[in-house]
Formats: structure tokens, sequence, C-alpha cells
């Protein structure tokens, strides 16, 4: 079945992309950023230095879908994106179990078809640049698959088994072959810094974290038709 991307070229959804996603060669991009400032600003301790505008990967940890419950179960799990870590309750709210994981996890999801048992979580950790697969009975991590500069949400399309991760730094949506454990598309997105994502049917729709930018320079061979 044939998945669709929107992309908002601007937030508050100014405007509206439509990209077929197709498999294709992955592409990705990347930019430099040369730091202006003199050396007078870098007098003060590293860590008390505002790094916005500095050559450096954005690692601010803003939780995006930071909290999972099971319908089913009443059973929730919480990340904690400072810490590092997965925490798991039961119904009655008692905390049943905790996994430490890679740097900086932002968003989870689950995966019901998981090959690996009747349900895995898939976790975007953002400071490592990878996708944790864990398995949601008893906490233990099964897999890590690498990911683009600084990821963001993450979705399931459940018709192909397909996951869905914003890619923030290069400007992307990263497709995911869930059962092969394997990145099998990158899909460029006319909007700066992709964070956020939603499923309507079998289109996947795509919000970036920075407004007024819906101009496009370059819409790419994947732009179906521009609203």
């Amino acid at each position: 079945m044939r998945t669709s991307l929107l992309a908002a070229c601007a937030a508050p959804f100014l405007g509206l992309t439509l990209l077929g996603t197709a498999h294709g060669a992955p592409q990705t991009t990347s930019v430099g950023l040369q730091d202006q400032r003199s050396a007078k600003e870098f007098s003060a301790p590293y860590r008390v230095l505002d790094r916005v505008e500095g050559a450096y990967t954005d690692l601010a940890l803003m939780p995006i879908r930071p909290m999972l419950r099971n319908a089913s179960t009443g059973q929730v799990f919480v990340l904690d994106a400072e810490r590092s870590e997965l925490l798991a309750f039961d119904a009655a709210g008692t905390q049943t179990g905790l996994l430490r994981l890679p740097w900086g996890p932002v968003a989870l999801t689950s995966w019901s078809a998981s090959p690996m048992g009747p349900k895995a979580l898939l976790i975007v950790c953002r400071g490592s640049h990878s996708l944790a697969v864990v398995d949601a009975n008893n906490l233990n991590l099964l897999d890590l698959i690498p990911l683009s500069t600084e990821p963001g949400d993450i979705l399931v399309e459940p018709s192909t088994n397909h996951a869905f991760v914003a890619g923030t730094a290069l400007d992307l949506v990263q497709e995911i072959d869930i059962a092969a454990m394997a990145v099998v598309k990158d899909h460029k997105i006319p909007s700066k810094r992709p964070t956020f994502l939603a499923l309507d049917g079998n289109t996947v729709l795509v919000a970036p974290m920075l407004s007024g930018n819906n101009s496009m320079a370059d819409t790419g061979s994947e732009v179906l038709d521009v609203g």
C-alpha cells in the first residue's frame, strides 16, 4: 500500500506539501555552521553558555512523545529524557520496571506486529541518533537502529509495518522497515526542522519546529502537489 507524506511548510500549517514515499536512493544533506562570536563571549565555562547558535548539534532534550498507555492492560510507559530512562507503571500507578537507554530518549510508540514477541516499543534517542527496540514485556533492549542527526517524533503505519521518524537537523523523514530493522528511505521535507508527526489514514502529516519558513527554493522530485 502506498503511503504519502504531508509536510507543513510553516507552523501553524500555513501550507501543505504532498510527497510520495516510493522507495528510492536515500538522500541526505548536511549544513555547516560557522560560529561568528568573539573569543570574549566564550570566557564563561561551557556548561553555562547558551550554545543555541553554536556550531554544534542541538542537544536540548525536549520530550516529543514521551508517554504510551496500553489500553488493554492499563500499563503506562514513560520516558525520562534527562536521565535516559524508560519507566513502566501498572494500572494502579506502581512502578514495575526501569531500563537505561541510549542518550536522550524523546519519543516512543509500539509495534504490535513484532516478530520478537506480542509487542515491542520503538524509542527515538535524540542524543545518540538511534532507534531503540525494546521488549515491552520485560524491558529488554533488543536492537539499535542508527538514525539521522537529531531525530524527533515517530509513528508506525500499520498496513506496511513501516515506521517514520522525523530527522530534524537534516530536514527529512526517515522510513524504516521494522521487520528488517533498517532505514529504507529518506524523504526530504521542504521546510526547516521537521519534528512532529501524525498519521491520517495512509498519510503522514509532518510539522516543522520553526515557523515562518513556508518558502521553498527546490521542492524536489518527490513533491506531487503543493497547496
